[in-house]
Order: structure tokens, then sequence, then C-alpha cells
């Protein structure tokens, strides 16, 4: 990420937190920070979301996230109950297709970056197109894997694999309309 956009408060290049070591910052918003960072004992890149609400919190020496005031220390809990809720519900999604689908998503705001940068919108709709086959793929192997079915037995596995869904549908709505085109609601 370009260090003018940079959050902050973000993590440095280079900081190692337990076994990731933070690579770069991928993105921020309004309740944290998303790095690429590398597992040294996997030796594999990885994404880590960090907690950290702008309106409500700072960092503390290290990687220490505290609320700014005591006033606002039960919703920064209930913010942060939240948000462990979500990481749990993505730890649902452990098999290697639910895994590259997830990957493919995280890589979406640097492909965003490169093709501004490079001033080739195309790259974007390329991007597009083989997220949308990756869901349709994902989606068709249900049909001879079961545990690759969206809707299953377990309830909060579900609820991980539709949000993957959402999370697909976002990244393409968003992608179509930095592309200037409205995406259909329902095929006919």
């Amino acid at each position: 990420m370009d260090e003018s956009r940079a959050h902050q408060m973000a993590l440095p290049a280079g900081y190692q937190l337990d076994q990731y070591r933070i690579e770069t910052e991928l993105g921020h918003g309004g309740f944290g920070i998303t790095y690429r960072a590398l597992d040294t004992h996997l030796d594999r890149e990885v994404a880590i979301k960090e907690y950290l609400p702008r309106e409500l919190a700072y960092r503390e020496a290290g990687s220490t996230v505290r609320p700014i005031s005591q006033g606002e220390q039960e919703l920064f809990e209930w913010g942060l109950e939240r948000f462990l809720d979500e990481g749990r519900t993505v730890a649902q999604l452990d098999h290697p297709a639910d895994l590259a689908l997830i990957r493919r998503l995280a890589d979406w705001p640097r492909q965003v970056e490169i093709a501004a940068r490079a001033q080739e919108p195309h790259r974007i709709a390329a991007y597009l197109s083989e997220l949308a086959g990756d869901l349709h793929t994902h989606w068709n192997r249900g049909n001879d894997e079961p545990g690759l079915r969206f809707l299953q037995d377990d309830a909060a596995v579900s609820g991980a694999k539709l949000a993957l869904a959402r999370a697909t549908g976002v990244v393409i709505s968003t992608g179509l309309a930095i592309l200037g085109v409205e995406p259909a609601e329902e095929m006919r």
C-alpha cells in the first residue's frame, strides 16, 4: 500500500507478531487494519486482520490496542467480541477450496491498486471474471463433494460459507461499480 495512504497506527513492515512477520498493510477501514504477513513457521503468506476501531481505540507501545477512555470500554469490548465472532466464523472454513476463494478475495485491494497505478481497468474486469468463475466452480464441486456445499448440517459452517458467497458478491458488485457497470439483480 502507498505509504501516504497507510493507516497512521499500522504496524510497520518487518514487525514480528508471534510467528507472523508483517509484510505490508493491505487496507484499513473504520474498525481495523488488514495486513499481508508471512507465517514464519509454515513459510506461507497469510492475511491478518487487526481490531483497531479508529473512533474508539489507540495503539500503545508494540501491538497492544486499548480503548481511548473508560467511557469507551464497553463499546470497545462489544466491538471486539463481534470481531472475534467474525474470526471464529471464518475459521469454520478449512477446506482448501474455501481457503483458495478467501485468498482470491483477500487479493482484491491489491488488484485495484495495481489496476489504478497502471491505469489498466481491464485488470479489474479480468479479476472479477476469475473470481466469479472460482465461486461457480466451488458451488458446482459441492455436487460431488458434500463438504463443499454451502448449506451444511452445522449452522455455523453454513453461515460461514454463505458469508463467503456474500463477500464474493460484494467484491463483484464493487468491482462492477468501479467499471461503471450496474450489476443485474437476477439472471433470467
